[in-house]
């Protein structure tokens, strides 16, 4: 899964997110994935790192998920958590680490 990130309060590039372990999110069912997020050096510096991790477009026509948006830390966990929803009853949804 990769999906692009935005910093709260600056204007920069997105970044890529990708899930921590290989997972299937069953038919009719929630799920909180694990996530790395591309980071930088100047990261471990930054007291404002939170980010908005929402999907963009190639997500939701690859995935037949839905992602909340959610707000995340970079600096408190080397992952981080999103929730997604799989609506469909059949239609379980493989997540894999390559993208």
């Amino acid at each position: 899964m990769e999906i692009p990130i935005f910093q709260v309060g600056k204007i920069g590039k997105a970044r890529r997110v990708v899930v921590a372990e290989n997972m299937t999110v069953p038919g009719h069912a929630e799920a909180v994935v694990s996530v790395y997020i591309e980071r930088f050096e100047a990261d471990d510096d930054d007291a404002e790192a939170d980010y908005v991790v929402e999907p963009n477009q190639l997500f939701k026509e690859r995935y037949p998920l839905q992602m909340a948006t959610t707000l995340v830390n970079l600096n408190e966990a080397p992952t981080c958590k999103v929730r997604v929803l799989n609506p469909y009853p059949l239609l379980p949804c493989m997540l894999t680490t390559d993208g």
